[in-house]
């Protein structure tokens, strides 16, 4: 009998706890919930740039502007060494029939140096100072350099043709020198030797003189760096292959693809 009530209070105790509602919240299932976009809100596929196709004339177009673009390109230019001659002499040996003179002394010649510098190009061309102003229409910067050029030139061949009359001078002294035949000719080979050494210092001097000019003059002429800065330069070579690439219809993906090669 009393088993039997155990038994019933049990289940009945049981029972009660299933019928008692839980304080846990039932679990939800999370979702995700797409907000709705207008078409007009939707983002647009960019499609692949296609390159234009390369038609006869097209290609014809890239090939002029590849030769006839203007580019600054970096040289290397050697200049020789200063030759010094130390402790040289002149004298003259005279005797029947017979008369010489001469130079002598050790030379010191120090050893050339490599200078970085640039030039301007067009495709393989190498152009000298007046021909890129005018092929970017500096007409008067270049004809002021044209200027200095020639006033350069005109000195330069002032102090050739002092030189050159040393050389006569040289040449005379020297047949005066020659035609001493005996002890009576000494005075006249004493003159003679004089002409020569005075000749021979006209000739170097024509020959310095004419130098300085000259080389300031092919430095004008072949170096752009002696009268263009690098800035101003690249600015004008700017310009032109913009205004070239204009003139071919050439769009400027073309110009960089080729520009980066």
């Amino acid at each position: 009998m009393s088993l039997a009530v155990a038994v019933l209070v049990l289940v009945g105790a049981a029972l009660a706890q299933e019928s008692e509602p839980s304080d846990r919240p039932d679990p939800q299932p999370h979702t995700h919930v797409q907000p709705v976009t207008s078409a007009a809100e939707r983002p647009l596929a960019v499609p692949a740039r296609v390159p234009p196709p390369v038609t006869p004339a097209r290609l014809q177009s890239l090939r002029r502007y590849r030769s006839g673009r203007l580019e600054l390109r970096e040289e290397t230019e050697l200049r020789g060494g200063s030759a010094w001659v130390m402790g040289g002499g002149y004298g003259g040996v005279w005797g029947p029939g017979y008369g010489a003179w001469g130079w002598s002394g050790p030379v010191i010649i120090d050893p050339p140096t490599a200078l970085k510098t640039w030039g301007i190009y067009r495709g393989p061309e190498r152009l000298d100072v007046p021909e890129f102003l005018t092929a970017v229409g500096a007409d008067a910067q270049r004809a002021a350099l044209e200027a200095d050029i020639a006033r350069l030139e005109r000195r330069g061949r002032v102090w050739s043709a002092v030189a050159g009359v040393g050389g006569a001078g040289l040449v005379t002294g020297l047949v005066m020198m020659s035609a001493a035949r005996n002890a009576q000719d000494w005075q006249h080979y004493q003159s003679g030797n004089s002409v020569s050494f005075a000749s021979t210092l006209v000739i170097a001097g024509g020959f310095i003189g004419s130098s300085f000019p000259r080389g300031r003059a092919s430095a004008l002429r072949r170096q752009p760096s002696s009268t263009i800065g690098g800035e101003e330069a690249q600015a004008m070579v700017d310009a032109y292959n913009e205004a070239l690439r204009r003139e071919l219809g050439l769009s400027a993906a073309d110009v960089w693809a080729l520009e980066a090669q």
